[in-house]
This record gives structure tokens, C-alpha cells and sequence, in this order.
């Protein structure tokens, strides 16, 4: 009896562990399927909505921007026609004048260098003479500037000459400048100023690099202005040109 009662109960047990593995079995595979199933689903669904999207673009019709209508044109007082392809007209009805187009004038340039006409001759039509000639000259030479006044002293042409003694270029047209004074001796005045000791001409003359060299006849008119080295020829041909000739 006792031994019927142990099989019995091994069986039992062999039965419950079988029923245990089947029920783990059962419930593996549902959790796989679970699985396979929650990851087939979105690419299904994306799938699908592709494919749904890709038809409905082929079945849409197209449809195109109505053109917009053309503004209509408004009517001008006195009946012109409005601006557009056609000229418009007055009033009158008749038309505008078209006058050719002005060809452009040529442009007269001045000489760059004024020439003082030589001593004896007049200076052109209605030049004043006698006494009248000589008050006018004095009255122009009393608003000169004291420096061109000096300068410009006895009816003489001047040159005045910027300079500075660390200037290179200064140093040598001192040698150009002596000579020059010496040959036109009493007949141009030559006056040198040095620019650091005096600040108030230079500023007065616009004098920003040296050295300068500004030509003035003999009634106190400044005929050219050149900046830089001046060669002695070029110098002479200058003095030339404003009727200056050598004493000698």
C-alpha cells in the first residue's frame, strides 16, 4: 500500500513539472510573438503610409495659378491717352516739338603757366594809362599781403622758396638758388623762408612738404607753384616764360 501511494505521488509530481514546463512554453512564445509582432508593426505602418501618401500625389489633379487680370487703363483728362507704348499728347491734339539733342561744347583749357607781357607794352584792350594806370597799381599793391608786397618790391618779379635745413632735396637747390640770384641780380627778387621758423607762413601758404617754390610777377600775382626739386634749366625756362632775363 504504501508503495502504490509513493508512485502515485511521483507521478504527480512528474505530471506538475511537465504542466510547469508547458505553461513556461506557452507563455515564451506568446512573448515572442508579442515581440516579432510589436516590431513588424511600425515598419508596416510606414510602409503603408508611403504608399498611401505616393498614391494620393498621383491622384491629385494639378492645378495652376489663375493668371491676374490686366489693370484697365484710366481715362486723362482733355482725352489723352494713357502712358504707355504711345507717346502722350497735349490737349491741342498736336505734337510735342522734338528739338535735336545740343552737341557738347569743347572745353577751352588754360595755359598752366601765365606769361607777364615785357615791360613797355600794354596788357590788352582797355588797360588803364598815365596817372589812373599808376593809382590803380598802388591800390593793388596796398591789399597785397605784406610778405608778396616785400617780395614783389621795386616792380620786380619774385620767387619765393620753402625750405627747411634737414631736407634733403633743400640742400640741393640752395646751390640752384644762389646762382639763380646772382645772375638775376636786380631784376628778380628772391626770398627764402624756413618752414620751422616760420610755422605762420607756412600754414599761411599750405606748405606740406618741401621744398616749394611759388613764382610771382612783378605786381604781386602768383603765376605758378611748384613742389619739389626744381633742375636749373627748368628753373630758367620759368623765369623765362614770365619775361625774367639774366642780367648778364
Amino acid at each position: 500500500m504504501r508503495r502504490v501511494f509513493t508512485m502515485t505521488r511521483e507521478r504527480w509530481t512528474v505530471a506538475a513539472i511537465v504542466i510547469t514546463l508547458l505553461v513556461i512554453a506557452a507563455v515564451a512564445g506568446a512573448v515572442i510573438l508579442a515581440l516579432q509582432g510589436s516590431r513588424g508593426k511600425p515598419q508596416m505602418t510606414a510602409r503603408q503610409k508611403q504608399t498611401q501618401r505616393t498614391e494620393r500625389q498621383a491622384t491629385a489633379p494639378k492645378t495652376q495659378p489663375a493668371p491676374k487680370p490686366a489693370p484697365a487703363p484710366q481715362a486723362q483728362p482733355g482725352g489723352q491717352q494713357p502712358s504707355g507704348t504711345t507717346p502722350q499728347q497735349p490737349a491741342g491734339g498736336t505734337q510735342p516739338s522734338q528739338q535735336p539733342p545740343q552737341q557738347p561744347q569743347p572745353r577751352q583749357t588754360q595755359p598752366p603757366v601765365v606769361v607777364t607781357p615785357p615791360s613797355g607794352q600794354g596788357a590788352g584792350p582797355g588797360a588803364q594809362t598815365g596817372t589812373q594806370g599808376q593809382a590803380g597799381q598802388q591800390a593793388a599793391r596796398q591789399s597785397l599781403p605784406p610778405e608778396i608786397a616785400k617780395l614783389t618790391a621795386g616792380g620786380k618779379p619774385g620767387v619765393m622758396e620753402f625750405t627747411a635745413q634737414w631736407c634733403e632735396p633743400c640742400r640741393g637747390m640752395k646751390s640752384i638758388v644762389d646762382k639763380i640770384k646772382s645772375d638775376y641780380r636786380g631784376r628778380l627778387n628772391v626770398m627764402t623762408v624756413d618752414i620751422d621758423q616760420n610755422p605762420d607762413l607756412t600754414q599761411k601758404y599750405n606748405v606740406t612738404a618741401v621744398p616749394v617754390l611759388l613764382f610771382y610777377d612783378k605786381n604781386g600775382k602768383q603765376v605758378t607753384r611748384h613742389e619739389g626739386y626744381l633742375p636749373s634749366d627748368e628753373f630758367r625756362t620759368q623765369l623765362s616764360q614770365m619775361g625774367v632775363r639774366p642780367a648778364s
